[in-house]
């Protein structure tokens, strides 16, 4: 959606560089297309495309979108493909891992962070876990100037999900992400609402 200093956010395909500082994006950071992921959002007329530089923060019908309406999003998603996997017919169990990243830019790029090389484990009970390296940059409101590279954090947990129902043609389920907790580190407390 749309980001509070004008901009917005939106999903790159890759893992992104090194900006040097917390800055703007420009058309050369951002990449739609990259090995086995894509970003897609859905077209005018149906279907999903894949955003350039100058659509990536337009809604369906070619309007910008704005942090004042939380309903104004781009509904940008990350298509990854070339899995490889294992599927028990039986418990309903599986495993597929794809080799790629994307990355999540937020305010127009002046932070982000990237997931590579993501596994998603479905469990017999229907339980399921998706999971990547995670990396990013540390950056700071007060001073852009400041750009730490942060340790990659392995097989880090970025989306759960319950009520999984495999079968050989896969599942479709939403993941678990409203009114769930998380420890951010910093003192300050969830905003859940």
């Amino acid at each position: 959606g749309g980001a509070y200093n004008g901009s917005c956010n939106f999903l790159s395909a890759g893992t992104a560089g090194s900006s040097g500082s917390s800055r703007l994006w420009t058309k050369g950071d951002y990449t739609p297309i990259a090995g086995n992921v894509r970003i897609e959002k859905p077209g005018r007329t149906g279907g999903w495309v894949t955003p350039i530089w100058e659509t990536r923060c337009l809604d369906r019908n070619g309007k910008a979108v704005t942090a004042s309406n939380a309903a104004s999003t781009t509904e940008n998603r990350v298509r990854l493909s070339a899995g490889t996997g294992s599927y028990d017919a039986e418990d309903g169990s599986g495993t597929i891992s794809w080799t790629g990243s994307f990355t999540s830019a937020f305010y127009g790029g002046m932070t982000y962070w990237t997931a590579s090389d993501p596994t998603l484990t479905v469990a017999a009970g229907g339980t399921a876990t998706l999971t990547a390296d995670l990396s990013g940059y540390a950056a700071s409101m007060d001073d852009t100037s400041v750009w730490v590279p942060l340790e990659t954090e392995p097989d880090q947990v970025i989306a759960t999900f319950t009520g999984v129902d495999i079968t050989a043609d896969g599942f479709s389920v939403a993941p678990a992400y409203r009114q769930v907790s998380v420890d951010t580190g910093t003192g300050v407390a969830q905003d859940k609402t």
